[in-house]
């Protein structure tokens, strides 16, 4: 799944086989990548019982530096949308 945080540091998700840019509008973002999920054993946790697995900032359209990791942490604290059909 591709990942972008946009300027207001909002978590932004998307199938694998969409652009970051263009489902960001060409907007500029805080940092971007792909993502993984995996559901949790509890079923318990925030978001409908699925956790993160992977985080990456392989994005080709953006391209973003190690120095945007800061930006990851703060996004995924934050609310997200129910996700996506694989």
């Amino acid at each position: 799944m591709r990942w972008w945080a946009d300027l207001g540091g909002a978590l932004r998700l998307a199938p694998r086989r969409s652009e970051q840019v263009a489902r960001a509008g060409g907007e500029l973002v805080l940092s971007a990548g792909e993502i993984g999920f995996r559901r949790s054993g509890g079923g318990g946790a925030v978001g409908g019982g699925w956790e993160v697995e992977t985080v990456s900032n392989l994005s080709t359209g953006y391209c973003p530096d190690v120095t945007s990791w800061p930006t990851v942490p703060t996004a995924l604290d934050r609310p997200v949308g129910p996700l996506p059909d694989r």
